[in-house]
């Protein structure tokens, strides 16, 4: 059973691609070109960090979601960064996670 997670525009509610998340957040976060095949450009995995969290239930602008990662030793290399991407797509998006059945 997948975990699953979708972003809506704060100002319009509507969902959006979250490749069209991952172009704004390698151009005005983190100042790179997006990867063809991978989100965060070159510089940190959004996607398989951030939205994993999301999906799981720590919903985005949570403290739990921010606590994970700013409070623990284990990412207090990247802490910096992902500040700046939680604060920026925090700025910008709520989240919905959901799970998925396959058949």
């Amino acid at each position: 059973m997948p975990s699953c997670f979708q972003l809506f525009e704060k100002k319009t509610n509507q969902i959006v691609s979250l490749s069209s998340v991952d172009d704004a957040i390698c151009t005005e976060v983190l100042n790179t070109q997006p990867h063809p095949r991978f989100y965060g450009g070159n510089v940190f995995n959004w996607f398989d960090t951030i939205g994993f969290m999301i999906a799981t239930g720590k919903p985005l602008g949570s403290q739990e979601l921010r606590d994970h990662y700013l409070s623990s030793d284990i990412w207090a290399e990247e802490a910096p960064v992902i500040r700046q991407i939680l604060d920026y797509m925090e700025s910008k998006y709520t989240s919905r996670s959901f799970y998925s059945v396959k058949k």
